[in-house]
């Protein structure tokens, strides 16, 4: 009998240069891989508790939700998930304030480019659809969320931001893009207006594909109970960029 999956165990090594940057990140592959094929990609961002340069700490939320039933069609998939250095943000927005406005284009960390250069650089050596790249994230993570969605809707079809913030000037960026956000009303890091800003944004924007669940318990940790949303991930990898 096989061993269960472990994350830690089980995630492969990677490190990416990129503007001077040494980007540590941590990326599955599945099994039995057929370059003949072509696979989803998922991009994960962390949170802000997890960085460092340890390639380690970035696999302990979600992750081992995502990965607990073999079932799961991101057994299927290719996932990254690189560590942001300490001292540095996905997105350099001030997180106590949710949601944000005016020109952004200088808040996109070394980090935050260097994993769109490693998610580039992935559909170019490995096999993966281009119509079916996603990225999630948690907190810090989910500001890097939005701030991908509104900003490369070129190369994703959908994400999963969860108790983050963007730019509402820019949701009709992300309006055509499959969305699912998540927030608590009692989160007391990040207000929940980040969310509710930016999803009314993106409705307003025409999105047709924007969901959004709004808990009223889970504080900070919402990503814990939206990690475990029956059929999210189903949902999420049926999702396709027309363009390609």
């Amino acid at each position: 009998m096989s061993q269960p999956f472990d994350v830690k165990r089980d995630f492969l090594y990677g490190h990416f240069e990129s503007e001077g940057l040494d980007l540590p990140y941590r990326y599955f592959i599945p099994l039995d891989y057929d370059p003949g094929k072509t696979y989803p990609l998922l991009l994960f961002l962390h949170g802000a508790g997890e960085r460092g340069t340890d390639n380690e700490h970035q696999l302990i939320h979600v992750m081992g939700q995502l990965f607990s039933d073999p079932k799961s069609p991101v057994f299927q998939s290719i996932v990254l998930v690189p560590q942001c250095p300490e001292n540095s943000r996905w997105a350099e927005a001030d997180w106590a304030k949710g949601s944000y406005n005016g020109d952004d284009s200088t808040l996109a960390s070394p980090a935050l480019r260097a994993s769109v250069a490693l998610v580039r650089r992935t559909m170019s050596d490995r096999s993966v659809d281009p119509a079916h790249v996603y990225v999630m994230g948690i907190s810090m993570g989910g500001y890097g969320t939005w701030y991908l969605l509104t900003h490369f809707p070129d190369l994703f079809a959908g994400g999963v931001p969860i108790c983050g913030g963007g730019n509402p000037a820019l949701a009709k960026n992300a309006a055509p893009l499959a969305i699912h956000a998540f927030h608590s009303s009692d989160d007391s890091a990040v207000p929940v207006e980040g969310s509710r800003t930016m999803v009314s944004a993106v409705k307003a924007a025409g999105g047709k594909r924007m969901r959004y669940t709004e808990y009223n318990y889970t504080g900070h940790g919402s990503w814990v109970v939206a990690a475990q949303t029956p059929g999210l991930l189903e949902w999420l990898f049926s999702q396709t960029r027309e363009e390609c």
